[in-house]
């Protein structure tokens, strides 16, 4: 057992030591277990060690796709209960083995209700946005993710087909709502989330945009989406009928 007390310390161990598994906790102070599994996936030497997040917090399904988009093959909470390591320590077993595939979030059971859209996912913090675009990926759409709001503008001005924008408010450069504002005038007919911790938004009122509460669960991510689809497909429907 070789132990460290940070993650940048933990990099120093694994670069002088050969280890078969690697625990790590989420919430470390210079890099997060994210982070530290991310960098240590990098390296050609650990691409298939076993990295297993340890946490006493309550993880999300968000986390738990950020986690394995990372590296890790499982997550343990704090305090450990030991009879959870015992399969771990199975002399039958063939050290020489793959690890066991991830345990997935539970899938919700309404995703029909969704036609398969083309979302773009905008968002500054990279491990946000590839846990979002994971699970939306996971629903059976096809995700796209940029990094401001800038970038946002440019693909929606390209040919790119979108049916669905959800953005993060806090982004330097652009804010969500100021993003949101202007592509409701060049794409007022384009479905537009705010996703953000912050209980209340500067200049939200006017828009009457739809939230994601961060952290948010694929169970809510799923709803709101069908929920968004049906009501375009509706309008769009009621526009044609009165065209006619």
């Amino acid at each position: 057992m070789i132990k460290a007390c940070s993650a940048n310390e933990a990099l120093d161990q694994l670069l002088r030591t050969d280890v078969a598994i690697v625990l790590i906790d989420v919430c470390m102070p210079d890099l997060d277990g994210f982070e530290l599994a991310a960098m240590i996936r990098e390296h050609p030497r650990f691409q298939k060690t076993a990295i297993i997040f340890v946490s006493a917090i309550q993880v999300t399904d968000l986390d738990l796709v950020r986690g394995y988009a990372a590296g890790a093959v499982d997550y343990v909470p704090v305090p450990i209960i030991p009879e959870l390591w015992l399969p771990v320590s199975d002399a039958n077993e063939d050290a020489t083995a793959p690890p066991a595939a991830p345990r997935r979030p539970t899938r919700p059971t309404h995703l029909e209700e969704a036609r398969s859209c083309r979302i773009l996912v905008v968002d500054d913090d990279p491990i946000v946005a590839t846990g979002t675009v994971a699970m939306l990926e996971d629903l059976g759409h096809v995700a796209t993710e940029v990094p401001s709001g800038d970038a946002a503008l440019r693909l929606l001005g390209s040919d790119t087909v979108i049916d669905l924008v959800i953005t993060d408010h806090a982004m330097p450069g652009m804010t969500g709502t100021e993003l949101a504002a202007r592509i409701r005038r060049s794409w007022p007919d384009l479905p537009i989330v705010i996703a953000s911790g912050y209980a209340e938004l500067p200049g939200d009122g006017d828009l009457a945009l739809p939230r994601l509460s961060k952290p948010y669960r694929q169970q809510d991510l799923a709803a709101l989406v069908a929920r968004l689809v049906r009501d375009r497909s509706v309008r769009r429907a009621a526009a044609g009928a009165a065209a006619q």
